[in-house]
């Protein structure tokens, strides 16, 4: 690798290399696609009351698993966002979350 101290070189390297598994290869391009597009929400757990708290992230999991899924076939994010019924905007931050989790 000769990018060992640029992690973004690396990165990219690693991205036009075998190296990187196809699903989180998508994930890094999209995530490189909307720098800058989406915003930090500190409250993103003040949902008002715990029923709601619960509804909401049963709901986001199975938003995060239809997400993954379709990942694995396009990383269109307009074609991502129309089929879960979302903007394209949540539709990065949802990928840029996932994509820091891993």
């Amino acid at each position: 690798m000769k990018n060992k101290g640029n992690p973004m070189g690396m990165m990219q390297e690693m991205m036009e290399s075998d190296m990187m598994p196809s699903m989180l290869q998508k994930c890094m391009e999209m995530q490189q696609n909307m720098m800058g597009t989406t915003k930090y929400d500190p409250d993103i757990n003040s949902y008002g009351t715990a029923e709601l708290k619960k509804l909401f992230e049963e709901w986001l999991d199975q938003v995060n698993e239809d997400l993954l899924d379709m990942l694995k076939e396009t990383s269109d994010t307009k074609e991502i966002a129309k089929n879960l019924n979302l903007s394209e905007e949540s539709v990065n931050y949802l990928v840029s979350r996932l994509s820091s989790k891993e």
